[in-house]
C-alpha cells in the first residue's frame, strides 16, 4: 500500500523500506529492505534485487537510555553505509553485512592454518 493525495491505495509492491513495527518498549521490527521511491521520478517506486520478498530485521534493546524509534532509524541508516557497492542500500546494517564477510574471508584462510611467513624477510626483485 502507499499513500497518494492522502489516501491508502493498493500498488501491488511489497512493503516499504524504513517501516518500523514497535512490538513493545525494547523490540521492533525493521524493513530495511523494500520499495523506496525513485530517484529520477518520485512516483515511480524502486525494489533492489526486484524478486526476493522482504523480511523484516527483528531489533531488540538490551540496555541503554536511546528508545527504539532511535535506535531503528540508527540500524536503517548504517545500511546506506556500503561503499563497496554501488547499490541504493544493503539488506543488513553494514556492521553485520562487514563481518560476515570477514568471517567468510577468515573461514577460507583456516587452510593455511599452521604456515607462516615471515614478513621480515626482504622480497628478492628481478630487474629485466
Amino acid at each position: 500500500m502507499s499513500v497518494y493525495n492522502k489516501e491508502l491505495q493498493i500498488d501491488k509492491f511489497p512493503i516499504s523500506r524504513g517501516t518500523c513495527i514497535v512490538t513493545n518498549k525494547h523490540t521492533a521490527l525493521l524493513w530495511t529492505h523494500g520499495i523506496v521511491p525513485s530517484v529520477r521520478q518520485p512516483n515511480w517506486k524502486y525494489f533492489l534485487g526486484g524478486r526476493s520478498i522482504p523480511g523484516p530485521v527483528k531489533i531488540t534493546k538490551h540496555y541503554g537510555e536511546s528508545n527504539i524509534d532511535l535506535i531503528s532509524t540508527e540500524i536503517l541508516s548504517l545500511t546506506k553505509m556500503n561503499w563497496n557497492s554501488l547499490d541504493l542500500y544493503s539488506k543488513l546494517p553494514s556492521t553485520i553485512d562487514s563481518s560476515n564477510k570477514i568471517a567468510r574471508i577468515g573461514k577460507l584462510l583456516s587452510r593455511f592454518e599452521g604456515r607462516t611467513y615471515d614478513y621480515r624477510l626482504p622480497l628478492k626483485l628481478i630487474y629485466f
